[in-house]
Formats: structure tokens, sequence, C-alpha cells
């Protein structure tokens, strides 16, 4: 607020409402579900009573809390919060993005709201847009959301570059701050591909008898198909009754939302490793994801090095003036 910045969209409405909205009977909570049409969850994240929002409205930024509200902001300056903390992860973009009922917008539907407001300013502007849970995936390995948020940082990308396309007065840089995770597809020895004829007078009589899994073009399907992140796959285990907390309970889960089940001594293995030694990974049940990916990853093909960022070069991208 201090830098005045015109165009401020995403999640994390818990860091700009004050400390008294955790009480549902309080009338900051009251007026906060009212101000915010009941779609954001109310718990504040701060330790003081600070009204960001009412410090916003007073430095002329029009407040929007859903899709319809961003639609319909016609102000040159514009807050959007639309969720309590952490926007939609990929898979959770892709499979509602088609929903007439979603309220959080997508990267993409920001995007263009940022540039047709900054676009009208005559002497120009600088806009920033970042996909973060590319990085937060990454720190996962978990390949399936990955892909879905890449998907959703390609499909921003592309409206930018429409957006300059022909511009004589416009630049457009694509780059990152890093790589997370040393991430890599891989042939493998796992599941090796049975002996097989091959067609053609020139393998006649011959077998052929694969070395390696070089895997297919499929396995970028099943990654695809992937129906929760692999916190979430984890929050809903942690969810059942203590009793029901069973290796089994994982592989079936596990199974029910990805298109690489796990056997249940695997299962028993992902609830078991609760501490890294290696001081490359998450502390604690964080741990869980990158054992889970461990397993996973011999079925997908794919490689991690790190529960961290490396030093390997990032790409930087330069279109336009």
């Amino acid at each position: 607020l201090g830098a005045e910045v015109d165009v401020i969209l995403g999640g994390g409405l818990g860091w700009w409402i004050p400390q008294e909205a955790n009480d549902p009977g309080s009338e900051t909570y009251r007026k906060l579900v009212q101000k915010t049409g009941g779609t954001i969850e109310i718990r504040s994240k701060r330790s003081d009573s600070r009204d960001l929002l009412e410090e916003a409205g007073v430095g002329g930024l029009a407040l929007c809390f859903n899709r319809t509200q961003l639609e319909q902001a016609s102000g040159d300056k514009i807050l959007g919060l639309f969720a309590h903390d952490t926007l939609m992860n990929g898979i959770q973009e892709t499979r509602t993005k088609k929903d007439p009922g979603r309220s959080i917008p997508t990267l993409r539907e920001m995007t263009e709201k940022a540039l047709a407001i900054l676009s009208r300013n005559p002497n120009g502007f600088f806009l920033m847009v970042e996909a973060g849970l590319i990085d937060w995936a990454s720190h996962d390995h978990d390949t399936g959301t990955l892909l879905h948020e890449m998907i959703k940082f390609d499909e921003t990308v592309a409206h930018v570059y429409e957006w300059a396309t022909g511009r004589q007065d416009t630049l457009v840089l694509v780059t990152a701050d890093h790589e997370t995770g040393g991430f890599g597809f891989s042939y493998s020895r796992f599941d090796r591909p049975a002996p097989r004829t091959l067609p053609g007078p020139a393998f006649r009589g011959e077998t052929f008898h694969p070395r390696r899994n070089f895997g297919n073009h499929l396995i970028l399907d099943a990654i695809y198909n992937q129906k929760l992140s692999y916190p979430e796959i984890l929050e809903r285990f942690d969810g059942l009754p203590e009793a029901a907390q069973t290796p089994k309970a994982l592989a079936e889960i596990i199974e029910a939302n990805t298109e690489f089940p796990v056997t249940e001594a695997e299962a028993a293995s992902v609830l078991g490793g609760k501490t890294d030694d290696t001081g490359f990974y998450g502390k604690g049940k964080l741990f869980r994801r990158n054992l889970l990916a461990r397993i996973v990853s011999k079925r997908q093909l794919t490689v991690w090095a790190t529960g961290n960022h490396t030093n390997t070069p990032v790409p930087l991208i330069a279109y336009g003036a």
C-alpha cells in the first residue's frame, strides 16, 4: 500500500484483515462475510487490529473478492483478493476452468484484467505476473500438479504474447528466480517392456529385447489425469479417524486420485518415513510428499535431485521492443 501499486490481484486475504475477524460472533467478522460475498474463508493471519482493506479503500483501490466482481470492476486501481491464503493449484484450476459457478479467477483471467486496466495509462506500465505454485509443486516432487501449473503458466504467457504482438512499445520477459527440485524424465530398468518382434524384413526372425524402459507419451496423459495434489491426498488421509489411518487406506486414496497406484507396503514406507536425515527435504509430515513421489517416480520415469532450490540456470526469454 505504501508503494501505491495500482493493481494487486491474488490470494492472501488473511493477511489483510484484523485479528478480531477470528471471532465469528464479532461485528468485524459479520461485515467481512457481507463484503466478500461469503465465498472466502474469513480468518485473520494478523496479530494486530489493522484493517488493510479499509486502508486500501482510503488509498483509492477498488475491492473485489470473486470472479464476477473482478469482471465488473471498472476503475483504474483495484485490489482483488480471492482466497484466504493460496489460490487454486493447477489441478483445481484445470478441473473448474469451465465451471460457471467458479468464484476464483484463473491466473490468465487476472492477467487479462490487469492488462486492461494498466494499458489505459498513457505513460505505460510495469506488470509482474507470477505462477508461484510451480515452485511449490517442485518442492513436493508432485509431477501431476507441476504439469498443470506449467499449463496454467503457458496459457497466461500465451495471452500476454497475443496482447503484445505487433506493439512497438512493449517488452515481455519470461524467466524464473531459480529452479526447484532438479526435475527430469529418464529411462529406467524398472518395468522393462516384454520382448517383441518388430516389423520389416530387416528384423525377420529376430526378437527385440529392450534393455531399458524408455516410456511413451501416454505417461504424460496419466500424469495429467491426476485428480488431487500430493498435499491434498495426504490431507485427505490425515482427515480420516485415527484408527482408519492405515497403509491400505492411503494406498486406496492414491489409487483413486492418480493413475500410479502404490502397494500397501509402499504406502507403509511413506507413512513410516517421518524424518529426513539428508537435510534436502521438508520436515516432519512434509517429507511424506517426497517419499510418495520417490515411489511413484519410477512408474512415471521421472527423477528429482532435491527437495530444495538448485543452481541450474533458468531461461530468460525476451519478446518485443
